[in-house]
């Protein structure tokens, strides 16, 4: 029962469990203990044996859990989706930098590129991949 509320403080305050305090676990643990296991026991959906704090499923849950999807599911896949477009966006800017680089450097390297760009070659790298991050932290923060 212990790792139950430690899991559900867990989701309850958006931290690790290692993260949680002893008031949070406590919080959640009397709940489950006075309320929700007693009642799902009761409707044998789970076995709780209450005297030594255990909990076990029973057949009802795994045919329950095909029809629940928790707003803990629906929101890590929302932050999974938001995260796969920010990253694809992130690539699209670090890819164009990495490409304008290169083109900077095979110029510079074969002396087709002009002095002044030549001798600040470093320079023009990092300020683009300055930009760069500058403009993918702009996007992310919003």
């Amino acid at each position: 029962m212990r790792d139950i509320a430690a899991q559900v403080a867990a989701w309850e305050n958006d931290k690790p469990i290692a993260q949680l305090t002893s008031d949070e676990r406590q919080r959640v643990y009397i709940s489950l203990y006075q309320g929700h296991l007693p009642k799902l026991d009761e409707k044998g959906i789970i076995e709780y044996n209450q005297s030594r704090g255990w909990v076990e499923s029973t057949p009802l849950l795994k045919q329950l859990e095909t029809y629940v999807i928790s707003e803990t599911d629906e929101q890590q896949a929302d932050s999974e989706q938001a995260t796969t477009e920010s990253d694809s966006t992130s690539l699209k800017y670090y890819s164009g930098a990495t490409a304008v680089s290169v083109v900077l450097f095979v110029a510079t390297t074969l002396g087709l590129a002009p002095a002044v760009i030549a001798g600040s070659l470093a320079t023009i790298i990092t300020g683009l991949f300055g930009v760069t991050t500058l403009g993918v932290t702009s996007r992310t923060v919003r």
